[in-house]
């Protein structure tokens, strides 16, 4: 089975989008010596989106996988514009190659919002270019509080602060491995609203001296 994992992030290194696929890759790794006892062999790879264009040879290992895992950030609600034009290359790609074959769309979206159905939107887009792609829709994971998940991805899967995220990881390990589809799902960080926002507002705080500046320069406007 060949999964190409897709970082859409629009940083060359450092996202939460490739820290996730690392994570999710490990996972599918892990699951495909395990699932029923038996061994599926998983061939996985990693490609870099943050460009809005994909060289030929990654389009065409792309098309040659059984599943295609998008991981992005959430940019005004929507997917990311430099993305928006990959994914219009690879429709014209694929979609001649669809008919038979069964590939199946699984996408990760975070942003910053405490809530993870903000990525709902972005979610139903990738749906839809499924649907026009000739491609099979899987499933989508909307993660809340990207700054801090990136910062429990390291720490043990039955940790308090990590339970959520590992879970909707494995989960979506479980269908793209057996090939399955399922709804949305999402998830919030494991702590409340208001220690998530005080623990935002100590980060800006130290942003904003290591550049120089004062905190009520938080406050300045153009």
């Amino acid at each position: 089975m060949k999964i190409a994992l897709i970082n859409g992030s629009p940083k060359a290194s450092g996202s939460l989008s490739g820290q996730i696929l690392q994570d999710l890759r490990e996972r599918l790794l892990a699951h495909s010596r395990q699932t029923d006892g038996s061994a599926i062999d998983a061939d996985v790879s990693i490609y870099q989106c943050n460009k809005p264009q994909i060289n030929q040879q990654d389009l065409a290992q792309i098309a040659a996988c059984d599943a295609l895992v998008f991981a992005f950030p959430l940019y005004v609600d929507s997917i990311p514009s430099h993305l928006l034009r990959c994914l219009s290359q690879m429709e014209e790609y694929l979609r001649p190659l669809s008919t038979g074959k069964e590939m199946r769309v699984y996408a990760l979206a975070n942003c910053g919002f405490y809530e993870g159905v903000q990525n709902k939107l972005a979610l139903n887009m990738m749906q839809n270019w499924c649907a026009r792609t000739g491609l099979i829709w899987g499933h989508g994971l909307g993660i809340g509080g990207g700054g801090m998940q990136a910062s429990i991805l390291g720490i043990p899967d039955n940790h308090p602060m990590k339970r959520g995220l590992a879970g909707a990881l494995n989960n979506m390990t479980r269908h793209i491995l057996s090939g399955s589809s399922a709804d949305h799902a999402f998830i919030d960080p494991a702590i409340p609203r208001f220690a998530y926002q005080i623990g935002g507002a100590v980060g800006w705080r130290q942003q904003i001296k290591a550049n120089g500046l004062k905190v009520k320069d938080l406050a300045l406007r153009r």
